[in-house]
């Protein structure tokens, strides 16, 4: 990053006003149905409803596949997303931090410090979000399997190791003089 950022304490909606950084470091799981994510979505989904409200999914994996994670944007407007692929032998299985930076007009995603995509965003992506972490099990996103598929391809208990979660703000540049 070119600019400094501060950490701190910041409420669980997080608002644009400046830019931000959320990084994230974690160690997910795999296996059959297995859905981790660290996603955030429009603090007016209440009254507006999804996908109205936005969603940003920072990262999200399918744990039949921990070759990969991904990053999208739902909005009225479309589904965009990218995929990040690991070199083997690496996966979800090992720790990696994964970055999200939301500034004006757009949002980059990153895994280890690596930019894998980069999206131009507007309406619903310019109000307050709040986040959510979780580990699912089945669902549309993981091909909806069935419970004899899961508990067969799945070793339970299973969890998802979060070190960290921080969110930075950028700072104001420093101002400097020298006088003679």
């Amino acid at each position: 990053m070119d600019k400094p950022w501060r950490a701190g304490r910041y409420q669980h909606c997080v608002e644009r006003r400046v830019q931000w950084r959320f990084e994230w470091r974690a160690k997910l799981p795999a296996g059959t149905g297995l859905w981790p994510a660290l996603w955030m979505l429009g603090k007016d989904f209440p009254t507006v409803g999804w996908p109205a409200c936005g969603e940003i999914d920072v990262v999200e994996n399918n744990g039949d596949q921990p070759d990969w994670v991904q990053g999208s944007l739902h909005s009225n407007s479309g589904n965009v997303t990218a995929r990040y692929y690991f070199t083997s032998p690496d996966s979800v299985t090992n720790w990696h931090i994964y970055d999200l930076v939301w500034s004006s007009g757009e949002i980059r995603w990153l895994v280890d410090g690596r930019l894998y995509e980069t999206q131009s965003m507007g309406v619903p992506f310019n109000a307050p979000f709040f986040f959510i972490l979780n580990l699912a099990v089945g669902g549309t996103y993981v091909g909806n399997p069935a419970v004899a598929q899961i508990e067969a391809g799945t070793t339970f208990p299973a969890e998802m190791l979060v070190d960290y979660v921080r969110v930075y703000g950028q700072t104001a540049p420093m101002a400097l003089s020298v006088s003679a």
